[in-house]
Parts: C-alpha cells; sequence; structure tokens
C-alpha cells in the first residue's frame, strides 16, 4: 500500500508551516497522527497558554488542499489575560 504525505501545520499565535511533511499509510493512520501531535503541542503549550487564544492544526496534502482542520481556545471567564 502506498503512503501519502501530509502537512500539519500549526497557528499558535505564529505560523509554523510543515515543509518536511509526514507520510502516512492512511486517512485513519493521519487522523490519528494529527490528534497525538495536537496533544503533544498543547500539552507543551498548557503551562503558559493564554487567555483567549485560538490554538489550530490544519491538516494538508501535497497538493496543499485541507484535508482536517483542529481547533482549540481556553476561555477562563474572570481570568486575567
Amino acid at each position: 500500500m502506498a503512503s501519502t504525505r501530509y502537512f500539519f501545520t500549526v497557528m499558535d499565535g505564529k505560523l509554523i508551516v510543515d515543509e518536511e511533511g509526514t507520510l502516512c499509510s492512511s486517512w485513519e493512520d493521519m487522523r490519528m497522527q494529527a490528534i497525538t501531535m495536537a496533544g503533544h503541542c498543547l500539552r507543551d503549550l498548557a503551562p503558559k497558554y493564554p487567555n483567549g487564544l485560538e490554538w489550530q492544526m490544519v491538516v494538508t496534502n501535497e497538493a496543499r488542499e485541507t484535508l482536517l482542520r483542529m481547533r482549540f481556545s481556553l476561555s477562563e471567564p474572570g481570568a486575567r489575560s
């Protein structure tokens, strides 16, 4: 089975473009990679994640077509930004 290269670009107040990509064997593999990467990114940001910041991961194919988008934002009413 042929693998497909997917690109996992992150936007978290700055744009972090995945120029290398990751080979995944299936749609399910790509989806699992995206969720796992998102979890690692958010875990690493957790101690300093600002109230109101929207975090996004956009997964594209080699034609740079958007295939999957994940969004996360933290909202703490009454918290200092």
